[in-house]
């Protein structure tokens, strides 16, 4: 019997992270689990030929915010910057963020289309956090100009990138990956401007948010 559970909880784990969609985030597993997502059908962007669409966002997690459950309602939602003063202070564990998103880019010209990702920036709010960390990377090699590669789309082609905020740093004895911190109340978007074949397109996200408990 104990073995049949510890098989079921492990199969719940496996789901949560791999089902199609949204990115999953899951805290003290599989007790709390937490969509990151648009909180809107997202645009596309028509780039002299090359069609830029941002699907969906990319979550993470941060630590040292609080996850508070409400009394009245006994639903959990996170409050950032809570402090021992505040009326809303509870345990510390971790805060969901946003730290990067898809993008898929469809190039309907004859030639091959050039996305210099060096050449380009992410952003959310008032903070530019430069060349954008593209999966496959090093990340040591986060914000590294000579280290970001083009991405080159033939002419036809559809490419799918995971387009990450450079925002990593190697603490004690691994590499962290911070994020744009979404909280409750308000929603966040991430900004990209991409150099296209030489020109500048810029590609602004719906709102990013998260659903407590996927639903």
């Amino acid at each position: 019997m104990k073995k049949l559970l510890t098989i079921s909880a492990i199969l719940v784990f496996v789901t949560m992270f791999t089902s199609p969609g949204f990115a999953r985030l899951i805290s003290d597993p599989p007790l709390k689990t937490h969509c990151v997502r648009f909180t809107s059908p997202a645009s596309k962007t028509d780039a002299d030929g090359v069609e830029i669409y941002a699907y969906n966002a990319i979550g993470g997690t941060k630590n040292q915010v609080n996850f508070v459950s409400d009394i009245k309602t006994g639903k959990t939602k996170v409050t950032y910057g809570a402090t021992p003063e505040s009326d809303n202070y509870g345990d510390k564990k971790s805060v969901l963020t946003a730290i990067g998103l898809y993008i898929q880019f469809v190039n309907s010209k004859s030639a091959p289309a050039v996305i210099s990702w060096k050449n380009s920036s992410i952003s959310s709010g008032d903070k530019n956090f430069g060349i954008p960390f593209l999966e496959g990377m090093k990340y040591m090699d986060a914000g590294n100009p000579s280290a970001t590669p083009d991405t080159i789309i033939p002419p036809g082609q559809k490419v799918l990138k995971k387009v990450f905020i450079p925002n990593v740093k190697f603490v004690g004895s691994r590499w962290t990956h911070d994020g744009v911190t979404i909280t409750p109340s308000k929603d966040v978007s991430i900004t990209l401007v991409l150099s296209v074949n030489g020109k500048f397109f810029t590609v602004v996200t719906p709102g990013i948010n998260f659903v407590l408990n996927g639903k």
